[in-house]
């Protein structure tokens, strides 16, 4: 809980400063913005960390393969930088560099799970030829 207040803090304060700044010096509050949103993903991404390498633990106790759970975690990474990235370009107006991002994160996310999509083939080939 003490997370979202801080990030939410975060956010209202770099909402302000960047509805104060805007008029007087626009081209400063994109950088502003930016930051802003890079100061929440950063103390997001802190938080975070503890609790993924938990999970890992988790994962090692219980004797389960962590190999199936990285490229879900990669996929999911990709998404919120993509996204993040995504909108700050939308913000600064450069909507079509927005979609060429969503789809390089596409693409990313794809390649991540290539080694999951191939398992699964060579399961379903296995399967399939007993």
């Amino acid at each position: 809980m003490s997370l979202l207040l801080k990030v939410m803090g975060i956010a209202l304060i770099t909402v302000v400063g960047v509805n104060l700044i805007k008029p007087l010096r626009p081209e400063y509050s994109l950088f502003l913005a930016v930051a802003g949103g890079g100061a929440a993903l950063l103390l997001t991404l802190s938080v975070l960390e503890s609790y993924l390498s938990a999970l890992s633990g988790i994962f090692a106790d219980a004797g389960l393969s962590y190999a199936y759970f990285s490229p879900a975690l990669k996929a999911v990474g990709i998404g919120y930088l993509t996204e993040f990235a995504a909108d700050t370009a939308t913000d600064s107006g450069q909507t079509s560099l927005a979609g060429k991002i969503n789809l390089a994160g596409r693409t990313a996310v794809l390649i991540s799970a290539l080694p999951v999509i191939n398992d699964l083939l060579n399961l379903a080939l296995r399967l399939v030829n007993k």
